[in-house]
């Protein structure tokens, strides 16, 4: 009773103000966001809000849908906020209704940017916390399940009910709605046992529910998105289970209803719709003044299918008061109660009618009013089609072309004026993106299968002046009173950017995941080398007075373990997080130091050209990664000219407006130079040139080639913010692209460090590692320079040496990743017990160590895994130094 009235007060305030709110004429409008996709569920909460607005006239509605379902990334969320910052930027709305969470909290975080601070009414909220909206322009009503009252229709209905199926997964949310659940059992219905069907698999629950006793028992379906072995169940895939079950199954899910759950008081999506639209049109009657308050009371309904009643020996004429029935076969006195207005309406139209047709021979003026009222209805035919956001083509039924809309002019490269006669196939020129073959004509396939025809999603459509664009599109017959086909309706819009959007950022979850790989594997190498560098510089202290020999081993051996440490060098390039020796370069002054070095190992058969154009050149970056990636084209450039030739690097300004980022999705707007770096080489392979950017791929010979260069440049370059394209040239050879954004200010001052090779240490130093090869090799290496040194080989064992050896102990050298406990948290623990102890933090991966991670553990330095004596020592000189 309480939620009648609650819908009565609504439709009263609606009525009440109509005339008020229409007596000017102004338009007044409102965006509905839905957080998800056109579906069930938003399509009922549309429903709802539409039975409300469309009583009013002068009332413009406008729908986005978020489908935050299968999009919900930062950077997918960034353009959708732009694109709506595009798309309304001209239009000021007087009230924004949001359904689910996702587009409430957006709305919320970004309606004062994109929608001016309009009032914002929610609908489908629930997890509604009342401080989010204090001080706001926000109400709206709360979705909130109800379990006692289809609890007690349970009950009532099947006395002899004394175990409950509950059916819920391990979601969240399910365990949530389990505990209340509970709750409400037992406290309400204590005999009642129930049974949880959660740990269990997809077909497990089928055949649980095949095997229950009708009449004694029930169940009742919380949740089951997911069972027990990881699988994702759909409602159409538990729709079969619940038609087969052998007990009745009950819920409060509105989608599961005439998919074989039996009912139950449902979240309805259409009341949800209804009551939002209601506070929304108070507001609009305030001219956003009066902010009604948020409505706690969910408006659920209860519903039920008469089938499945039906089959389980359950009277619709026993349910609860207002309930709504779905799949009841109607008699004649139901059909006439239900459509009594109707028929009688229909029935005097019909009167009516046969007096306007006696009228309508008589009277000639009647009949050329029925002709202007046909000529305008064409008009605002012609004004509907314009005003559509998609492209659209319409034919006849020879496939000829009768109409188009200015999208459509403006995608095809046609005017209606030219394309009107002209076969579709002829306007609408579309092949496919990968053979690049002529796809066939959608009016075909519409024409011969008489249903809707939709294009994969690779279809390309080429303009009349050769513009291209990735394109979605469907076509339907068009159908007269008696279905016969008239011709077809064709509606495409242009996907090219969201296409390479999700292109790029696939490419960039695929390098990244690589790069977390790579670097494992380059941390537990550098642990490797580590213990062989130190054994290594031992020998050569030990053998130093050996032959030449066994010194030229020793050297070997050294040069060996350099070229292996560069080589994890370049993996951890795919790992690296951040920028932390950046600082403002002049990047001509790099490129200029860079061919110096390329110069010397270029025979005269090549010819280096410079054509340095920028007017500015100076970017943030770290100097020696975009040297190293400068010397790597160009030597990838040497080595696709074995007979020679020419390579040529040259740069020059770009500025990058928001109209471009179509062209460069993944670059944001602003100042740009562009580094081109080309040769008159062999080219790329067309089916190789999307894949030279992925690590160990290589097109060189066994043995000439890790597959590393190029994947540590387009590393480097994403690293920078910036953008790296590659492409085959006309007459030969290939050209890379590097966009690096560019900084107002001047190059930074060069930096020098000078250190000193003569090192004696005193006392003791804790050295903690787990790697017994490292304990071994450097606490030798420190004992060379004059220490005493301590062993641990976990931060927990290193704590505890600390204590014993305080007073002793001068220097703390500990690993970052070691069981037991890490070294971060042992720098922590030693730091707490003397704040001034002198920690060094290692490890062979410096993720592991970033200048933040430095900052606040306070630690006094980093050593970079595998390190030799002598970068031991001057280590050792810095840190001790500054105490």
């Amino acid at each position: 009773m309480k939620r009648i009235q609650l819908l009565a007060l609504f439709f009263l305030n609606i009525f009440f103000f109509a005339f008020h709110a229409n007596a000017s004429g102004i338009h007044q409008k409102v965006l509905v966001l839905h957080s998800y996709h056109k579906a069930d569920w938003t399509d009922n909460i549309l429903n709802g809000i539409h039975s409300v607005m469309d009583k009013r006239p002068h009332l413009d509605l406008y729908i986005e849908y978020m489908d935050t379902k299968e999009f919900n990334h930062p950077e997918y969320l960034h353009l959708y906020r732009s694109t709506l910052r595009e798309k309304y930027k001209n239009i000021i709305f007087d009230v924004i209704i949001t359904s689910d969470d996702t587009a409430w909290l957006f709305a919320m975080a970004h309606g004062g940017e994109l929608f001016n601070g309009a009032p914002i009414v929610f609908c489908g909220v629930n997890s509604f916390d009342p401080e989010l909206i204090k001080g706001q322009k926000v109400t709206g009503v709360i979705e909130k399940g109800d379990f006692k009252p289809t609890l007690g229709y349970i009950f009532t209905a099947l006395p002899d009910c004394k175990r409950l199926f509950v059916i819920c997964d391990r979601t969240k949310t399910g365990q949530i709605n389990k505990i209340n659940l509970l709750d409400v059992l037992g406290r309400n219905f204590p005999d009642i046992k129930p049974v949880f069907l959660e740990d269990i698999s997809f077909e497990g629950l089928a055949e649980s529910l095949l095997q229950g006793i009708p009449g004694k028992e029930a169940a009742f379906f919380i949740s089951f998105w997911q069972d027990n072995t990881g699988k994702l169940i759909s409602p159409e895939e538990l729709s079969p289970v619940f038609r087969k079950s052998a007990i009745p199954v009950f819920g409060r899910s509105e989608w599961m209803i005439n998919r074989g759950l039996t009912g139950g008081k449902c979240v309805s999506g259409f009341n949800q719709g209804m009551v939002a639209a209601g506070l929304a049109m108070q507001i609009l009657d305030s001219h956003g003044q009066a902010i009604p308050p948020v409505i706690l009371d969910s408006p659920n309904q209860f519903m039920f299918d008469y089938l499945e009643l039906k089959k389980h020996n359950l009277s619709y004429r026993r349910l609860p008061k207002g309930s709504l029935l779905f799949n009841r076969p109607h008699s004649f006195s139901d059909i006439y109660q239900t459509y009594k207005v109707f028929i009688w309406i229909t029935t005097a139209l019909l009167a009516l009618l046969v007096i306007s047709v006696v009228f309508l021979i008589i009277d000639t003026m009647k009949r050329r009013f029925t002709e202007k009222a046909l000529r305008r209805s064409q008009r605002n035919l012609q004004v509907t089609l314009q005003s559509i956001g998609d492209a659209v083509i319409t034919t006849d039924d020879n496939g000829l072309v009768t109409n188009m809309n200015a999208i459509a002019e403006n995608l095809t490269g046609w005017k209606l004026a030219d394309a009107a006669g002209k076969l579709l196939d002829e306007v609408l020129n579309i092949i496919d993106s990968v053979t690049r073959e002529k796809v066939p004509s959608p009016y075909t396939g519409v024409m011969e299968s008489g249903k809707i025809m939709v294009l994969p999603r690779h279809t390309v459509l080429i303009s009349r002046d050769g513009r291209q664009y990735r394109i979605a599109d469907s076509g339907a017959p068009i159908r007269d009173e008696k279905h016969a086909v008239l011709g077809v309706v064709l509606v495409f819009r242009d996907i090219t950017e969201e296409y390479y959007r999700q292109k790029e950022w696939a490419h960039s979850q695929r390098m990244d995941s690589i790069g977390r790989l790579a670097g494992g594997i380059a941390h537990d190498f550098n642990n490797m080398l580590s213990g062989i560098v130190g054994s290594v510089d031992l020998l050569k202290h030990t053998l130093s007075d050996a032959d030449k020999g066994t010194l030229h081993l020793l050297s070997i051996m050294s040069n060996s373990c350099l070229q292996a440490s560069e080589l994890t060098g370049k993996l951890l390039n795919f790992a690296r997080k951040g920028l932390e020796g950046a600082e403002n370069h002049d990047l001509h002054r790099l490129i200029n130091d860079s061919l110096d070095i390329l110069s010397r190992t270029l025979d005269r058969k090549f010819e280096l050209v410079k054509k340095l154009n920028a007017d500015e050149h100076v970017v943030f970056c770290d100097g020696p990664q975009i040297q190293n990636a400068i010397l790597n084209l160009g030597l990838n450039a040497r080595d696709a000219m074995p007979k020679g030739g020419r390579i040529t690097i040259g740069t020059y300004t770009l500025v990058i407006e928001a109209q471009d980022l179509s062209i460069h999705p993944e670059l944001k707007p602003g100042k740009y130079i562009v580094l081109n770096i080309s040769d008159t080489g062999t080219g790329i392979k067309p089916q190789d040139i999307g894949k030279i950017f992925e690590p160990f791929f290589t097109t060189k010979d066994a043995g000439k080639g890790t597959g590393l260069g190029l994947s540590a440049v387009y590393n480097t370059v994403k690293e920078h913010n910036g953008k790296i394209t590659v492409m085959n040239l006309e007459g030969g050879g290939t050209a890379f692209h590097i966009y690096l954004p560019l900084v107002d200010g001047p190059e930074d001052a060069f930096k020098t460090e000078k250190t000193t090779r003569d090192f004696l240490g005193k006392g003791s130093v804790l050295l903690i590692d787990d790697e017994v090869n490292i304990r071994q090799t450097t606490s030798k290496l420190l004992e060379i320079m004059g220490f005493d040194v301590i062993l641990a080989e976990n931060g927990k064992d290193g704590v505890k040496k600390y204590k014993e050896h305080i007073d002793d102990i001068v220097l703390v050298i500990t690993d970052v990743i070691m069981p037991v406990m890490n070294g971060t948290d042992c720098l922590l623990a030693i730091k707490s017990i003397n704040p001034e102890a002198v920690v060094i933090l290692s490890s062979g991966y410096p993720g592991d160590v970033t200048i933040e991670k430095m900052s606040s553990t306070h630690a006094d330095g980093f050593l970079k895994k595998p390190y030799s004596r002598q970068q031991l020592e001057d280590i050792l000189i810095q840190v001790i130094g500054k105490k």
